[in-house]
């Protein structure tokens, strides 16, 4: 599974670079619709700057209010088609 990222000195959208993650194969099933489903889940962790989202506020305690590494989990469900 590759997911593309987005990086550049500016931030902006301009060179690609991927985020990689294993996409365990979960199994298959047939749902109520009688359609063959595969399932597979995965995560992967990013930088928030590197998507130009670098707003942050500084707590009491002297840490900040949002961490730049973020972890994004998915599930997936491909179909089979006819």
């Amino acid at each position: 599974m590759t997911a593309t990222a987005s990086t550049s000195p500016d931030s902006s959208p301009s060179a690609a670079s991927p985020a990689r993650s294993p996409s365990p194969y979960t199994g298959t099933a047939v749902d109520a619709q009688g359609l063959t489903r595969a399932g597979f889940e995965g995560s992967t962790a990013i930088n928030r700057k590197d998507f130009g989202i670098t707003y942050n506020a500084v707590l009491e305690t002297g840490g900040v209010m949002i961490s730049d590494k973020i972890t994004l989990e998915f599930d997936l469900s491909a179909v089979k088609t006819a």
